[in-house]
């Protein structure tokens, strides 16, 4: 016991301590209030914006792409909302496992017994995340929903992500020309890529809160900022439904039943440009390897390029519709002998030049050109330039001009070979014959419309330039036509219809090695009525055996094509008897020659590819 009025050295350590202790304790506290008004008060939105960026995310509101739509209003592509479920597996009770998976594995296309195993592993490890890959619909995502009301102890347990996926109705056939959408959901390919910034709108943003286990809004009652989304335009086309869908059937069974490597087809609106219907085939599985024969293909064109040589001709009075020229077994230019397919002698006019596609009477026409007159009627008919053609990646086929050109060059050229050509080059511009001499731009698309339904643009037919007269081209019309009545397109006719056309049988190149021996492309351009053309089409089967003439290979296909149109459009025939029988027998009576001319092949003669 300490003695009165003496200290005792422990009770003296034991209150220094306390009061070190209590110091200590108060400057602790009055750092960490220091601290507090520091972060609270003097960094209070530094810190605020920190503990936001933990949940708050800036998301962007997904704007829908336009439609594509067909000018006779069916859709060929659009967006369609779908859902991604999510799971929180470590929310979910084991003895619910079962039942959660047999009511997702019909909509995730997933097996109840997959399912089951994965939430059992994923809650082992303790995860909150699960996804599955495949999409459901708005329906299945109600039914989901309704099953979550009735089972409480899952409320919280599965969420859904809003994703939009692009539809394409008709693919693949139409896919060559509507094209496709990559990852990012911009257009890579066709119509989607030319018309992308019209259809893919504008996304919208949105301040929401984030779940940091997984990427997904929480439920919040209020957003903090949000911008709605733009959707994209509608883009209507000038192709035809119905038009496009006996196109690519009747390319698809011509490429086919000729053994062909591949075919492609264009209807076209002579007098305006407008493109009706746009074959492509076949469709490559490979988007990497997708393409657009009718734009990008490049080939010599045979005797469908002779109407654009008489055409420019008889324009400039390079030629008189008189003349006449003298045929024989063969035709020497520069020591190279030329003959025709058909043993032509004699004396022929123009009309039945073209008719019996002789390629000596071409010759002779084209030697009538100077080289620079003959190069501006290659650049005239837009031969030497792209179309313009709304599509992406339009080729344009190199012609060397008049000073790298052979001592035959021009000669071949008249008929059609060591010319190349894009399919719709040759189309744009035979359009421009028989149409009354107007090359028109060719347009796939007729307008764009607004979310809101306004019109944005209406495309109006653009001409490029006149290249011939309304005379001349009657007169092309009446050659043309002569070619299905008498000469190698006789095939075609279908009674009490006028149809004009001209084919071609061209040997395929090989650039600077020549011309592949036994390969063909058969093609046919064709146009009716003949007095004032509402269509041109054009047939192309690239490499056809063991038949490779035009009016056997191309011509049965555009007459199998023309049958279909007139029954579609109710096209009545040019004289008031067969209008009455059409119309009785509600197009019943439709029936052609049989007859063609060009059923047996001639020989050729070495290197001397053959042209019709």
């Amino acid at each position: 016991m300490n003695p009165k009025g003496k200290k005792d050295p422990f009770y003296d350590f034991f209150k220094k301590r306390v009061l070190f202790i209590f110091i200590l304790l108060i400057i602790v506290f009055v750092l960490i209030i220091i601290n507090l008004f520091r972060i609270q008060i003097l960094f209070h939105f530094y810190w605020s914006k920190v503990a936001n960026e933990q949940y708050e995310r800036i998301v962007d509101i997904q704007a829908t792409r336009g439609p594509i739509l067909s000018s006779d209003g069916f859709s060929l592509a659009y967006d369609l909302v779908n859902y991604q479920v999510l799971l929180d597996p470590s929310q979910i009770p084991p003895s619910e496992n079962q039942n959660v998976a047999t009511l997702l594995s019909p909509m995730v296309e997933v097996a109840p017994s997959t399912i089951v195993s994965q939430l059992v592993t994923k809650q082992s490890q303790k995860s909150k995340y699960l996804k599955f890959k495949n999409y459901i619909s708005l329906d299945q995502k109600n039914t989901i929903n309704q099953y979550i009301i009735s089972h409480s102890d899952l409320r919280g347990c599965i969420f859904f992500s809003e994703v939009q996926t692009r539809v394409y109705p008709n693919d693949p056939n139409l896919k060559p020309v509507v094209g496709f959408i990559n990852s990012t959901q911009n257009g890579v390919f066709g119509l989607e890529n030319y018309y992308n910034n019209n259809l893919k709108g504008t996304n919208g943003i949105a301040y929401n809160y984030m779940s940091t286990f997984i990427d997904f809004a929480l439920p919040v009652g209020k957003q903090s900022y949000q911008k709605p989304a733009e959707n994209g335009d509608t883009i209507v086309l000038n192709i035809n439904y119905k038009f496009q869908h006996i196109l690519e059937a009747a390319i698809s069974q011509g490429v086919q039943k000729n053994n062909g490597a591949w075919g492609m087809g264009i209807i076209m609106d002579p007098n305006n440009g407008k493109i009706l219907a746009m074959a492509s085939v076949p469709v490559s599985d490979s988007l990497v390897f997708l393409k657009n024969n009718a734009i990008y293909n490049q080939y010599e064109p045979g005797s469908t390029f002779k109407p654009l040589v008489v055409a420019y001709a008889l324009q400039n009075h390079i030629l008189s519709s008189t003349d006449t020229f003298q045929v024989g077994a063969t035709y020497k230019v520069f020591n190279k002998s030329f003959k025709d397919a058909e043993n032509l002698s004699g004396t022929l006019s123009i009309g039945t030049i073209l008719a019996e596609s002789s390629n000596i009477g071409m010759i002779q026409i084209g030697q009538r050109y100077t080289p620079s007159q003959f190069w501006d009627m290659m650049g005239q008919w837009g031969i030497t330039s792209k179309t313009g053609i709304d599509l992406p990646s339009e080729l344009l086929p190199y012609n060397p001009p008049p000073k790298n050109w052979s001592g035959i060059t021009q000669a071949t050229i008249s008929f059609g070979q060591g010319v190349a050509v894009t399919p719709i080059q040759l189309i744009t511009a035979e359009a421009a014959v028989i149409n009354g001499g107007t090359l028109y731009q060719p347009q796939v698309v007729a307008k764009i419309v607004s979310p809101d339904g306004k019109v944005i643009k209406q495309f109006k037919p653009v001409a490029i330039r006149q290249v011939i007269s309304p005379e001349v081209s009657a007169q092309m019309r009446k050659y043309l036509g002569m070619v299905v009545s008498d000469g190698s397109g006789v095939g075609t006719s279908i009674d009490g219809y006028t149809i004009g056309g001209k084919t071609g049988t061209a040997q395929k190149s090989f650039g600077k090695q020549g011309y592949l021996p036994g390969k063909y492309d058969a093609s046919f351009l064709a146009f009716f009525p003949v007095d004032k053309p509402q269509y041109i089409c054009l047939i192309l089967i690239d490499t056809p055996h063991p038949n490779y003439y035009a009016a056997q290979v191309a011509v049965p296909v555009f007459k199998n094509i023309f049958q279909q149109m007139i029954e579609t459009k109710d096209l009545l025939p040019s004289n008031l008897a067969q209008q009455a029988i059409f119309l009785n027998n509600s197009g019943s009576s439709l029936s052609g020659s049989a007859t063609d001319k060009h059923t047996k092949p001639s020989a050729i003669n070495a290197g001397n590819p053959l042209q019709l």
